[in-house]
Order: C-alpha cells, then structure tokens, then sequence
C-alpha cells in the first residue's frame, strides 16, 4: 500500500559536513531521518517503513575509517501510526555508509540502499557482517518461507566499496515443493545451495560467490550433486549476477 504523505526517510545529506557534538554513527544517521509518530522513517519508492538500529561495524583501512550501519523495520501506515504484518508484507534492511572526519564526528558518503526482506512484515534473520571484497563491506542476512506446501529461503546481501555506494543482492538457495503433492511420486521440486565467498580472487572489486547445490528438480528431470554455480559481481549494475542456469530461480 502506498501513501501520498512525503517521506524524507532517505535523506543523510550526502556530501555535506554537520557540525554537531560527539555523535556515534548510529545517533548521525537517526538525527537526519523522517520521524512520524512513534517511529523512524525510510522510505522506497513512497512506501514508508517504520525502522530501528540493526548493527554497526567500523572497518579502518589505510584510507579511512569507515562505518556500515544497518537499519531494518516493517512497512508503516502513517494514518494509523502503526507497522503492517500482513502476509504479503515484506520488511526492509537498508544500509548507510559513514567516514570518520575526526573522533567521534562522521559524514555520509555514497548513496544509502535497501533490500526488501522476510514476510508478513518482519524483517531479515540471522545477520552478519562480511567482507565481500578486498575493499568492500556490508551485511547479509536470510528470507525464509513456509506455506502452503512450498518453503523457499533467499540469502540478502548488501555491500559496498569505499565509495559508499551501497548495492543489494538477493540469492535464493533453498526451494522445496515437496510438501504441496499428495500423489505418489510427485513431480517435485527440492533442491539447496551452499553459499560461500571466493576471497582468493575478486572481479569487480568484489568476491565471487560459490553456489555448491544438491537435490532434484523433477519437472526438469534434473538432479544436481556438489553442482558449482559462480555468481559474479556487475560493477554497472552494482549487484551479484547468477548464471543463467542455475537451477534455484527467484519467485
């Protein structure tokens, strides 16, 4: 559902120098949110999502001290001031990226991304903090579902190099239609992915991604065993691109 209110909820003010008290990178980018009622705003395409902190990590490098924070929440009715969990509700993980001017002062740099996650509303499990390549960082997470005979899990990822600028990624590693059929021999479809980062080489200024994945796929009358699939990193479109046949497709 979308709502003709306006939401700043994205606005950082990328670029521009505050000076302000000793803040940490939480607190910086909570003063230049929106906020409505009980909650703190960012808005996607004029849907408002009611979020709170998740995590920061701070990484230094020779160049700078950076910190990737991490807010996720629910989508939100500001009629009603209140957060929405309907079973086609999804949640959202956004991710900003700051560099240390000086002790506890901090500037928004590059230009802050999101990722629909999770269902009914909640929000991405599971969470850590990766080095996706040998100057980039971020966060990923699962989205999994259960329902009607069908579960399906996606790994959510959402990095970005030095520049600032965040991209999303979402793989999914796991389908099973197994639980749908009645009929004796049921021309199911269950198979799973084993994701890992290729650290020893990266493209594009990131690591490739291993997708090692197991099971059958019986409408296709194809079985996989160990089957490697590469992802690789598209610095134009700024996200991780599988290969056209890999087997475990997004819904």
């Amino acid at each position: 559902m979308k709502y003709t209110i306006a939401i700043m909820g994205t606005m950082l003010m990328m670029g521009s120098v505050v000076q302000a008290q000793a803040e940490t990178p939480q607190q910086y980018v909570q003063k230049n949110l929106y906020k409505h009622g009980k909650c703190l705003i960012i808005s996607t395409s004029n849907e408002p999502y009611c979020v709170k902190h998740a995590a920061t990590k701070i990484v230094t490098t020779p160049k700078a001290t950076l910190a990737y924070v991490l807010f996720m929440g629910s989508p939100y009715n500001p009629v009603e001031d209140d957060i929405e969990t309907s079973q086609a509700s999804m949640g959202l993980a956004y991710m900003y990226v700051l560099k240390q001017l000086q002790p506890n002062q901090w500037q928004g740099i590059g230009s802050p991304n999101g990722i629909e996650s999770g269902v009914q509303g909640n929000e991405m499990n599971n969470v850590v903090f990766k080095q996706f390549g040998p100057d980039a960082y971020g966060f990923m997470g699962n989205n999994g579902y259960n329902g009607q005979g069908f579960a399906g899990d996606h790994r959510l990822l959402l990095s970005a190099g030095s520049n600032g600028v965040v991209g999303v990624t979402d793989i999914k590693v796991m389908t099973d239609s197994s639980g749908y059929y009645v009929e004796k021999n049921p021309p199911y479809t269950k198979l799973n992915a084993v994701l890992s980062l290729d650290n020893k080489r990266d493209i594009n200024g990131r690591y490739p991604i291993n997708l090692l994945v197991n099971g059958v796929d019986k409408p296709n009358k194809k079985s996989y065993k160990q089957q490697k699939f590469v992802a690789l990193f598209d610095a134009n479109r700024n996200t991780y691109v599988l290969p056209k046949d890999y087997p475990i497709v997004t819904d």
